[in-house]
């Protein structure tokens, strides 16, 4: 499957069977997208804002979402749909600019800083 929108059939044989043992469609999706991050400059227990797209799980499909702020799982404070994240900064971090970025279901979105 290739861009979000397209569809692909997929059908699993066993050698020797004639018909199909599986048959199922597979549908590609946009993925997450994360397009700012707000301050540059942060220090541990700070308020990050992260600006995207995609960035709200779909549980259905047994997704999570995690926020990485310098390799580090971020205590999620606030979500407005899907475009909006509020995260803190991990203790564990010293101060400075960190890489930034989201995990949503198995997909990982592009560092930021």
């Amino acid at each position: 499957v290739g861009l979000a929108g397209d569809t692909a059939t997929v059908e699993a044989t066993v050698r020797g069977q004639r018909a199909p043992v599986a048959r199922f469609r597979a549908a590609a999706a946009a993925g997450a997208t994360l397009d700012a991050v707000a301050p540059a400059q942060v220090g541990s227990g700070d308020t990050l804002v992260l600006r995207g797209s995609g960035l709200t799980p779909r549980p259905s499909a047994g997704e999570v979402r995690t926020v990485l702020v310098g390799g580090r799982a971020a205590r999620l404070v606030a979500a407005e749909g899907d475009s909006l994240l509020r995260v803190v900064v991990p203790a564990c971090l010293a101060d400075g600019s960190a890489r930034v970025a989201v995990r949503v279901g198995a997909a990982l979105t592009a560092e930021r800083t």
